[in-house]
């Protein structure tokens, strides 16, 4: 390595001691667990989704990214909330292709429950 060279790294390495002291991470990627979506193409890159659940759809912002995310892929969104089931087909109007909004929650067994 030439002294350029070394100097180079050590000076990367001050600065990124002085961010991590501020609380400013760094990172070339994103890390686990930030995106979901980021992280199941990561971990299947090869892996085409057809179906995806999104359960607990809030406002449907999970959702959007996976229709971003998976191009070739259907969305399931189940919100039992009606006000955020209302959110969830305005915010996704133009995905009726591709995108299947229900108004109920998934559980392990059937029954109603107060929300």
């Amino acid at each position: 390595m030439t002294t350029l060279e070394t100097a180079l790294v050590r000076a990367k390495s001050a600065i990124k001691k002085a961010l991590w002291a501020h609380g400013i991470h760094v990172f070339r990627a994103l890390p686990r667990g930030v995106d979901l979506a980021h992280d199941l193409t990561k971990a299947l890159p090869t892996y085409t989704f057809e179906v995806i659940f999104d359960v607990g759809a809030n406002e449907g912002q999970s959702a959007e990214g996976f229709l971003s995310a998976f191009p070739h892929a259907k969305v399931w969104c189940f919100e039992p909330n009606k006000s955020l089931h209302s959110l969830i087909i305005n915010r996704l109007a133009g995905q009726s292709d591709r995108i299947t909004l229900e108004n109920c929650a998934l559980g392990a067994s059937a029954g109603n429950a107060k929300l």
